[in-house]
């Protein structure tokens, strides 16, 4: 719900209070901050209610070394990966290119806003029917998950690659960018959808 009201709540107050980036920024800090004292709150209320002590453990920490590190990485590479066209282009192209590829790049990768909630709610359940063996279960979460985030991504992505450039345009309201960008758009849109559909696999 905060996942989806970061970025909902962002486009809506761009677009009908201010569209100063700061105020963007503002609005990401005040809710990422509101999410992780109310994360912080659930963790600690069920660790009372299972009669438990808050406290550091250095020995629980590192029992979970590897796997921690293996997201880690992981993590790490997605970041490189989404970023190395970027860096790539900016040596290739002229900058004007490159911010028009960018731009498009920011929509199009918008398609991972409507499968976030969909990985975090059915995140646990996965972890719970993985540790527990259960695998013709999970199997089925997993199509269920693949389900929700074809139902929402494949839509708007067709929408975006059909009306790239009335979109661009509304988005930014400059025709002429809009229409310099719309078939770098339509051609990420796809590429995203495809990589946004793997994602609860």
């Amino acid at each position: 719900v905060l996942g989806t009201a970061r970025g909902l709540g962002a486009v809506l107050i761009a677009w009908v209070f201010s569209d100063d980036i700061r105020v963007f920024f503002i609005w990401h800090i005040a809710l990422g901050s509101l999410q992780l004292l109310l994360l912080r709150s659930c963790v600690w209320s069920h660790v009372r209610a299972l009669g438990g002590r808050a406290f550091f453990s250095l020995a629980s920490l590192t029992s979970i070394k590897r796997a921690t590190g293996a997201m880690f990485l992981i993590t790490v590479m997605g970041v490189m990966m989404s970023q190395i066209d970027k860096v790539v282009l900016a040596f290739m192209v002229p900058l004007d290119l490159l911010g028009q590829y960018t731009l498009a790049w920011g929509i199009a990768s918008g398609l991972s806003v409507f499968v976030m909630p969909v990985l975090q709610g059915f995140g646990a359940r996965f972890s719970t029917l993985a540790s527990e063996g259960n695998k013709e279960e999970l199997v089925n979460q997993i199509n269920l998950a693949s389900q929700a985030t074809y139902a929402m991504v494949i839509p708007t992505a067709i929408t975006i690659f059909l009306f790239s450039e009335i979109i661009m345009n509304a988005w930014l309201r400059d025709p002429d960018i809009a229409a310099a960008s719309a078939d770098s758009l339509s051609f990420l849109v796809i590429g995203s959808a495809l990589v946004v559909c793997s994602y609860p696999l």
